[in-house]
Formats: structure tokens, C-alpha cells, sequence
């Protein structure tokens, strides 16, 4: 029984770890509706296409809110000097660094003119650019996505096992790049929304809720914001269970 008591109490610990390590003081929007306890964390990003670019200036403006990330993700081959992977491509703005607790370990992020002008710039992942390049320095090389060449301009950190189709394992462009050029799509695939103050995570999400509600002219949400607090929520039943 100790044992077991142990093996949970460490399991919630690194869980929880994890999970802040995505972003602090976070919530997360998603397209369509999902049920708090029902498969939040396996089912990620949502796959309706109830979320617009227009949204994100609605979001920015609420009060208590610091930085908004929207996001599109696709997963796709990328091939670079003869080896190819499979992985996660994430369109982005300069809002990601901030918002996801970001670091560069070689390199420079995506700029406001990266975005602006549709750039083909790609950061990796640390898992990427291991994969893509072995021990060579990859700034500056080119690899191909979807046939179109992007440069790579920067390298992210090592963050571990974050899970949830982590840093690690991603591939990130700028968002109108991903948009017009990878994607075609005009929506987006989730927002993440940094809090200024983890005290008012459950007045931001109320605001949100109804600014976008409104925004939408719908009386029944088609869209879900999750804080962490709800995964964690989740994780922990999940482990007390157990």
C-alpha cells in the first residue's frame, strides 16, 4: 500500500510538473465542445472549425489576459539532407515563446515580420533536430515540408517529457505560413490565453466565455476553454483511483 500511495504521489508530482511546464497560468481554447473529464487530455486539439482568426483580437482585449497564442497543428513529413520525419507542425505567432515558456537553445524565434510576411522560417524541436540533422548545427540549413522549403532559423530547448505532442517532437513556422501555404485553412486549431494573475484564471475564462459567445452569436458555446487546473482536476481522480 505504501508503495502504491508512493508511486501515485510521484506520478501526480510529474504530472503536474509537466503540464506547468507547457505555459503558466494557462487556458486553452479549443474549437467545438469537450467534456471536461471525458478524454480532454487524449483528445488535445480540437477538429471543428469554430475558431477564427478574428477571434484572437477579442481574446487579447479581455482583462487579465497578457498574451494570446493562436495556433494551427498538422502533422506532416519533413525532410531534411536525406533523412525524413513525421512529426507535429505548429503555425505560430511571436506570442508562442511567451505563452509556452519558450527557450532557444541556438538561434532566433519567429518575428512580427516572419508573420507579416507569410515567412519560411522553421524552428525545431530538440527531438527534430536530432532526427532531421544528427550532430550537425542545423541553423540556417533547409528542410522541406509539404514540398515547400523552409529555413531554420532556431532551435527550442530541450524540455523532456512534456507529453501531448511536446516541444521535443515539433516543428514550428509562422502562422500565416501554415494558414496560406501548409494547411489552406482559415481557422484555427486552438489558443492558448497566458493569465496575469493565477487568482483570476476563473474570472478570465467567465470573460472569455461570454466575449466569444457573443462574438459567435450563439447561445450554446461551439468551443471549450479548459484551464489547467481542469486537467489537473482530471489526472488526479484519475490517480486517486488508481
Amino acid at each position: 500500500v505504501i508503495s502504491m500511495v508512493s508511486i501515485g504521489n510521484g506520478a501526480k508530482a510529474s504530472i503536474q510538473t509537466s503540464i506547468e511546464g507547457l505555459g503558466s497560468n494557462l487556458l486553452t481554447i479549443l474549437p467545438g465542445v469537450v467534456q471536461p473529464g471525458r478524454g480532454i487530455v487524449s483528445s488535445g486539439r480540437g477538429s471543428a472549425q469554430t475558431l477564427k482568426n478574428e477571434d484572437i483580437s477579442i481574446v487579447e482585449n479581455i482583462d487579465g489576459v497578457s498574451a494570446v497564442s493562436p495556433e494551427v497543428s498538422r502533422r506532416f513529413q519533413v525532410v531534411a539532407t536525406g533523412n525524413n520525419t513525421n512529426t507535429t507542425i505548429n503555425g505560430v505567432t511571436p506570442a508562442y515563446e511567451v505563452v509556452h515558456n519558450i527557450s532557444m537553445a541556438n538561434g532566433s524565434f519567429i518575428s512580427e515580420a516572419n508573420q507579416r510576411g507569410i515567412g519560411r522560417q522553421a524552428i525545431l524541436g530538440a527531438t527534430v533536430a536530432t532526427d532531421l540533422f544528427g550532430d550537425e548545427d542545423p541553423i540556417g540549413k533547409v528542410i522541406r515540408i509539404s514540398k515547400i522549403n523552409f529555413t531554420v532559423a532556431g532551435i527550442m530547448t530541450k524540455k523532456g517529457g512534456v507529453g501531448f505532442s511536446g516541444p521535443d517532437d515539433m516543428v514550428l513556422v509562422p502562422l500565416s505560413t501554415m494558414q496560406k501555404m501548409l494547411s489552406g485553412d482559415d481557422y484555427l486549431t486552438m489558443m492558448a490565453v497566458s493569465v496575469s494573475d493565477k487568482n483570476q484564471m476563473a474570472v478570465v475564462k467567465e470573460l472569455a466565455n461570454l466575449a466569444l459567445l457573443e462574438k459567435h452569436n450563439v447561445e450554446e458555446a461551439d468551443f471549450s476553454i479548459i484551464s489547467q487546473e481542469d486537467i489537473l482536476g482530471t489526472l488526479t481522480t484519475v490517480i486517486d483511483t488508481f
